[in-house]
């Protein structure tokens, strides 16, 4: 049964207004923003940060020797989320980058070529891997024109484009099942922060 008792009004009153406001001008900023890097040319980039300009020109008279950029980012970068995968950056918009890397990044000319960047982060050396054209701009002719044409017999092009499943791909890891797999009462050594103790499973 319902009571005569008025409900308790807010202490503060704030109109449906107002508080839609801030929500619709953050989904307005995304849109926007997202609209602005769609539109944008993508690059594939390599980095390795480093602390000063003297460790960047060492790593580029190392690539100048030819080094592997993919082992020395594992070995000297400083970027940690990316260091595992050889540096690799992925496909980004110059918007998705701090200015001045985008800035050294994309006026870089050379497919495969190497540019070293100082940002608020550090030095990169930079490799420039390949790039994908804005939309609504035609790709440039290609130079071959047999790539990507079908293979005689099969649906499938002769000289497939490259995936960004390689990343890894100079990276070996084997596994000794054999080694790995305990029988039964057996003595398994466990560990633990205090000290390692001897069980039978």
């Amino acid at each position: 049964m319902l009571s005569d008792r008025p409900m308790p009004r807010p202490a503060v009153r704030v109109s449906r207004g107002r508080r839609l406001l801030p929500l619709l001008t953050g989904l307005l900023a995304i849109l926007c923003f997202s609209g602005i890097v769609e539109a944008q040319e993508k690059r594939h980039l390599r980095h390795i940060l480093l602390r000063d300009e003297k460790a960047a020109d060492a790593i580029l008279k190392a690539l100048d020797g030819g080094a592997d950029f993919k082992e020395l980012a594992r070995r000297y970068s400083l970027d940690t989320g990316n260091r595992p995968l050889g540096g690799d950056l992925g496909w980004a918009a110059p918007a998705e980058y701090d200015q001045d890397f985008a800035r050294v990044a994309f006026h870089m000319e050379v497919k495969g070529s190497f540019a070293k960047a100082k940002s608020q982060f550090g030095w990169h050396v930079i490799q420039y891997v390949d790039s994908k054209p804005a939309p609504g701009v035609a790709p440039p002719p290609p130079k071959d024109p047999q790539a990507g044409t079908p293979a005689p017999g099969t649906d499938r092009p002769a000289n497939p484009p490259p995936t960004m499943a390689d990343r890894n791909s100079d990276i070996v890891v084997s596994m000794d099942w054999d080694r790995l797999a305990y029988s039964s009462g057996e003595r398994v050594l466990f560990y633990s922060l205090e000290s390692p103790t001897a069980q039978t499973c």
